[in-house]
Formats: C-alpha cells, sequence, structure tokens
C-alpha cells in the first residue's frame, strides 16, 4: 500500500526563462526517439528542466488564436486543457507556463505511487515525473470555437486523448535531442495519480505521461470551497454577484454589500440565504460599522473579497474638470480596498484558512488610454496584492489576485454608450466558474482568456499590446 503524504511546506520554484542550447536538429532527434525503461536517479539542471517544461508545452507566443497565449503543443480550440504536474522527491509542483513557475501542490513523495506493481520492478526513483491531468471545463468553456462536440464527452475523450499526445510527442523528442530516454506508460489506477520520471546522463532516463480527467480529483493543499464565511463588497451585481452564487453553490455562507438597497433586496430574494449590508465603502464610516457589523454578525469571517469598484473615460487635455466632475475611483477602487484589508486581518486571522481575494483587471497590466485612473487604480491593486501577499504569509492569510479581462456587467456604462452601446462576450458567470477553479488549485493571480496572457509577460510584451489597443483611440 502506499500512504498519502500530508502537505508541507513546498514554495513556488521560479523556472530560469527556457534557453536555446543549440541541441540536435529535429530530424536527428527523430532518429534518435525510443522508449527505455533504463531509469537512473540523478537530478536534472534546473535550466534542462525549464527547457524540458518549455518544449512540452511552454508559451511560446503571448498572443495566439482567440486571444489566449499560443503554447508549444497545439490543443482543440486552443482550449488548452491540459495540466502538467511534476512530481519531484519532495513533492509535486504544476507547471504553470505563463509565469515560468512550478506551484507547489502536496508535499511527499509521489513517484512510486503512478506505477503499477510490475512497473516498480523497473524503477522507482527517477528524479522528475511528469502527469497530464485533463481539465474537461476548459474544453466545455473554452475561448475558441464553440464546437458542439467539446460538450460531448465521447468526443472530448478523442481531444483530449490526441492532446496528451501531443505534449507527450515533444517530450519524448526532447529528450532525445538531449541524451534522455522516454517512457510513455499507463499508471496504477487505484493509485493517488500516474506520471513520468525524468533523468539525465548515460544511465538517465525520462519517463513520459498518461492522462487522467481532473473531475471530481482534490489536491492536497488547494483552498476548499466550502464551509467558509465570505464577504463581497459590490456583491449584488457583475462578478461581485457571481461569485456569491458560487460561493453559495459550493456551501459557505455570503455576505454582500452594496450601495444599491434595490439591488440587495433583489439578491436576497433570488438567495433567501444570502446576508446583505447597505455599505458605501469609500466612506470611512461606512467601513468601520461594515467590520462592527461582522465582528458581531458573522465572527466566523475567513474569506474578503475587495470587488467594488467604479470605472470611467477621462479625458486629461481637458483639464482636471472631468476628472473632478464624477466618483473618485482612488478612494472607490484604490484606497478603499486597502483600508478594508487592514481592518479585517485582526478578525480574519482569527478563522482558520484565512483568505483576502483582490478584484484587480487587465487593464492594471496594460493601461487603456481613454481610462487612465482606472487603469492606475488597478495596476495598485496588483502591486498592493503582492506585497500584501508577502506580508500576510507570516499570519497565515492567502492573498489571491483576480484579472478579470473585459467582462459583460454594468461597468462605465456612460463610456460603453461612446462606444455604441459596447457589450463583452463574456458572462460574469462563465468567468467566476474559471475563477473559482482557480481558487480551488491555489492559483494567486488568476487571468482568463487575454489575461492570462497578462500575468506574467515580460514588459516588452505588455508595451507592445499597449501600443496594439491604444492605437485604435
Amino acid at each position: 500500500m502506499h500512504s498519502t503524504p500530508e502537505p508541507g511546506t513546498l514554495t513556488t520554484i521560479q523556472l530560469p526563462p527556457p534557453v536555446d542550447d543549440h541541441g540536435t536538429s529535429v530530424f536527428v532527434a527523430l532518429k534518435r526517439r525510443r522508449t527505455t525503461r533504463d531509469i537512473g536517479s540523478t537530478a536534472l539542471p534546473q535550466q534542462v528542466l525549464a527547457n524540458l517544461l518549455w518544449a512540452a508545452c511552454g508559451v511560446n507566443r503571448r498572443t495566439g488564436p482567440f486571444g489566449v497565449p499560443g503554447r508549444t503543443a497545439a490543443s482543440a480550440s486552443n482550449s488548452q486543457e491540459i495540466d502538467l504536474y511534476v512530481a519531484l522527491k519532495d513533492g509535486a509542483y504544476l507547471y504553470d507556463a505563463a509565469a515560468n513557475l512550478l506551484k507547489p501542490i502536496i508535499a511527499g513523495d509521489l513517484r512510486t505511487a503512478a506505477l503499477t506493481p510490475g512497473q516498480r520492478a523497473v524503477s522507482t526513483d527517477a528524479p522528475v515525473q511528469l502527469i497530464y491531468v485533463a481539465d474537461l471545463q476548459r474544453l466545455i468553456h473554452t475561448q475558441g470555437f464553440q464546437e458542439p462536440g467539446l460538450k460531448d464527452p465521447e468526443v472530448q475523450k478523442s481531444y483530449y486523448y490526441v492532446d496528451t499526445g501531443l505534449i507527450a510527442g515533444n517530450v519524448y523528442l526532447f529528450a532525445a535531442a538531449h541524451g534522455l530516454a522516454a517512457w510513455f506508460h499507463n499508471c496504477d489506477k487505484a493509485g493517488p495519480c500516474p506520471a513520468p520520471q525524468i533523468a539525465e546522463g548515460a544511465a538517465g532516463a525520462l519517463r513520459s505521461v498518461h492522462r487522467l480527467s481532473r473531475q471530481g480529483k482534490r489536491r492536497g493543499g488547494t483552498m476548499n470551497l466550502s464551509g467558509n464565511t465570505v464577504l463581497i463588497t459590490g456583491g449584488a451585481s457583475g462578478i461581485g454577484y457571481a461569485m456569491a452564487e458560487a460561493f453559495l453553490d459550493a456551501g459557505s455562507t455570503v455576505v454582500i454589500c452594496g450601495r444599491n438597497s434595490q439591488r440587495l433586496l433583489e439578491a436576497r430574494a433570488k438567495h433567501p440565504e444570502l446576508h446583505t449590508r447597505v455599505c458605501d465603502v469609500s466612506r470611512e464610516e461606512d467601513r468601520q460599522q461594515l467590520l462592527e457589523w461582522a465582528s458581531t454578525h458573522v465572527p466566523s469571517l475567513n474569506v474578503l473579497v475587495n470587488n467594488a469598484g467604479v470605472q470611467r473615460d477621462i479625458d486629461f487635455t481637458h483639464g482636471i474638470e472631468e476628472f473632478a466632475a464624477g466618483e473618485n475611483e482612488i478612494r472607490i477602487n484604490l484606497e478603499s480596498p486597502i483600508i478594508l484589508c487592514g481592518l479585517f486581518v485582526p478578525l480574519l486571522t482569527r478563522n482558520k484558512d484565512a483568505a483576502i481575494i483582490n478584484i484587480s483587471s487587465g487593464l492594471g497590466f496594460v493601461p487603456a488610454a481613454r481610462m487612465p485612473v482606472y487603469s492606475a487604480t488597478k495596476a495598485g491593486m496588483h502591486a498592493f496584492s503582492m506585497a500584501l501577499r508577502h506580508q500576510l504569509s507570516k499570519v497565515g492569510v492567502k492573498v489571491f489576485e483576480i484579472v478579470p479581462p473585459t467582462v459583460d456587467t454594468g461597468l462605465n456604462a456612460s463610456g460603453r454608450a461612446k462606444r455604441q452601446d459596447f457589450r463583452a462576450n463574456l458572462a460574469p458567470k462563465e468567468f467566476v466558474s474559471a475563477v473559482m477553479r482557480g481558487l480551488e488549485k491555489d492559483t494567486l493571480e488568476i487571468g482568463y482568456g487575454m489575461t492570462a496572457g497578462l500575468v506574467g509577460a515580460s514588459r516588452a510584451d505588455l508595451d507592445k499590446r499597449f501600443q496594439e489597443m491604444n492605437s485604435r483611440i
């Protein structure tokens, strides 16, 4: 029997950028490609590991089909439904291709657990194993062509079988080009996971992957979406309301607050289990009263979602008049959530599994010239979230940042009216569905569609996107 490792203290591994090592040609690599089970235990240098993972399914262009970053391995409608897990001696990690890092999943040596009893006679100590996991929700909610087959379980198999094979083929070629060896094998279906192994040198080898659907699977160390007490600012509409419904569906207690009492009543009528509170988070008195109310009525509060925000078109070529004439985006979008975090941290730290979820924006990475103040406040939220995450890690509070693309909400209605009543082709519920999957996997910065390529993008890439977007204005 295999014991299941307990979550430990793994840390994120930032991989070095992939580099061209001027290896052998593709033709020679194809001639060398073969399967071998002669597996050594010598560790791969981190640069070789980084190059291998990039070759498998790394980001090779920031903007691919349908606005999603392109990968070295193709996938159906660029859905990128295959996650690549990396099992090392100390634990299992998730390869984040966009950020080029390994995110810790669970501590402990899982490598043997991937093998059937007969396979364990071959090798159990190869230093790296690759595990392919298919996320079917990415096929169902693809950003690409909405093919009917993407929602058919039998057709889905053909897609993720092929897409897994494409990644495995890249792994095989990299191994052959670098003197490694590959073994694509099945797994112990009764065990916790399947995996490939990787090693280097004459006695080293690379064991490639088997596929496994992630539906219904949970990993140790991830965020539990049920059993929380969640406070969502601006929770009566848009992304905030969709998050409230998602947390309710997951089995959490949810409080929403906002300025519009009618919307709060409508939300409560649809979901009687919701707790509601009229509150203008830009007002100091309201913030203090919200904290006092929460401490008394929901003392188990362990998740704060800073979602309330406003967006305005402001043209500074006319001076300060437009800025001064409307709502203060700096106060609402940046100052208020910063103060709320400070107010609520003492309450959060008294409860288990505490987290703060800040909603920023893709415009915080690539600003829109027509919305300069909004863009600046969201850039500020990104910086604040990074700094706060570092600080609060000392007291056990996780800090997540959600980076939405353009979502079909009521945000900046007047600005959208100037643009022929523009409406985004992304519903809040669809976006939040992806957000919840990211939270469940403990992804600390969660982008979607176009913004998935912005998180971790280089300065040069961001500057290019800025010019492309604002050249139309």
